[in-house]
């Protein structure tokens, strides 16, 4: 779709909208909001006081809800933003009772004039402009308070909010359809993954029973040992001394959680960090080598695992990745067989219900294994799998680019709408 621009603009003084159509004004967000802030509200005051009334958090997950409490702080039409934490600017709209953890900041505005809606999507856009990226990103309430947005007539604001909602509907639809086709190919693998691993590549193979209650049955010449029998090492890396201020922009590669996944490591520019040489070398018994499998023993990624490639450049890992080294001719197939299903399960009944309090060591070297005697089913497997997974990995990252591409779009549109680069009065 091609839009028109307004016929005159002007230079705003604000570096995130620049220039504006001539029409159009600026205020500070607090000429037109009075800001608050939520409190402190603990997960024990909402198992104890459960109720109807939403409480929001900095999360962004399930409209960024932390659980529900019997009592509420606001009441009304509100826009509230992340003030602290990775999440910081992110913006929502909020109506009726609800309440809002002290790590979130709310707008509610002084006067009729003004389109939330609308003002929602610019104050997430300006917001981004105005986050302080230090150890942890923030946007507290005196910054917010004298950000700069644009003022016009409302009959405008609710055409371009109007404007907005459906076409981001459109965007989000397609978004949701291939997020649901990730989850299919991801389940697809792991089913694959979880056959080989278990059943092995003969179909009329005999059958026998493992003893193990998440393994059942397994080829009947096939080997049941736990991992600790097999395994060289398992141990975690650490936190570097001086923590996250230690983190450096080039050195040596240093892995944490968020870059291990099931389909490999995934270093993007933003989760990526190094340390220097100095702080590898103290930290010797956690390096990495090529062959070693690395798995999340922390948080909401536990269980996720992968193998470090042959090529790979040194590389350290936090405390919150443990590495798991096993003799050369079984590590292909040892990081698939932790991908499986199987595994997936022990890892699950390890935790205490929903605290997920982490894996340890001990727990790791318990996990039960089958595997074929000989080295040439082994590579026969680890062959077949490569092979198998090869046209579902292209699949996952084809979807994922146009994902990506489709959150880019969206990201452009509202920030070409809330600035005045396009024209949508007339748009039905």
């Amino acid at each position: 779709m091609s839009f028109r621009k307004y016929e005159e603009y002007k230079e705003s003084g604000v570096e995130w909208l620049g220039e504006v159509p001539k029409h159009w004004g600026t205020q500070a967000v607090w000429m037109g909001f009075e800001l608050g802030r939520g409190r402190v509200i603990s997960k024990g005051e909402i198992q104890d006081n459960p109720g109807d009334y939403p409480v929001y958090s900095s999360q962004t997950e399930h409209e960024g809800e932390f659980g529900r409490l019997n009592t509420y702080d606001f009441d009304g039409h509100y826009i509230t933003w992340t003030t602290d934490g990775a999440h910081a600017g992110t913006t929502f709209e909020r109506r009726g009772k609800f309440n809002c953890t002290n790590v979130c900041g709310t707008l509610k505005s002084r006067t009729k004039e003004l389109n939330l809606t609308f003002y929602r999507y610019a104050i997430d856009v300006a917001a981004k402009w105005y986050v302080r990226h230090d150890i942890n990103p923030k946007l507290m309430n005196n910054v917010m308070a004298s950000i700069r947005i644009p003022k016009f007539p409302l009959t405008e604001q609710n055409k371009i909010a109007s404007f907005l909602n459906k076409e981001t509907t459109k965007i989000d639809t397609l978004i949701d359809k291939q997020d649901q086709l990730i989850t299919l190919l991801q389940e697809k693998r792991q089913a694959v993954i979880s056959h080989a691993v278990t059943r092995g590549l003969n179909p009329n193979v005999r059958m026998k029973d493992s003893g193990i209650e998440w393994l059942g049955e397994v080829p009947e010449h096939w080997i049941v040992k736990k991992l600790g029998y097999i395994a060289t090492k398992i141990g975690s890396g650490k936190t570097p001394r001086g923590g996250s201020k230690v983190y450096l922009e080039e050195g040596i590669l240093f892995l944490r959680s968020q870059n291990v996944h099931d389909t490999g490591l995934i270093l993007k520019k933003t989760e990526t960090v190094y340390i220097s040489e100095e702080m590898d070398s103290e930290m010797s018994a956690t390096k990495v080598k090529p062959g070693d499998i690395l798995l999340n023993i922390t948080g909401a990624s536990i269980g996720r695992t992968c193998i470090v490639p042959a090529d790979f450049q040194p590389a350290n890992v936090n405390q919150h990745v443990c590495i798991i080294r096993v003799p050369k001719d079984l590590q292909c197939y040892l990081s698939y067989f932790l991908k499986s299903v199987f595994v997936k399960s022990q890892i699950d009944a390890f935790q205490n219900g929903a605290s997920r309090e982490g894996l340890n060591f001990e727990q790791i070297a318990q996990i039960a294994l089958c595997l074929p005697p000989s080295s040439v089913e082994i590579l026969e497997i680890v062959n077949r799998l490569q092979n198998d997974l090869r046209l579902i990995d292209q699949l996952l990252a084809k979807t994922e680019s146009a994902i990506n591409l489709l959150k880019e779009r969206r990201t452009a549109l509202i920030s070409a709408a809330v600035t005045g680069k396009i024209d949508v009065r007339n748009i039905g």
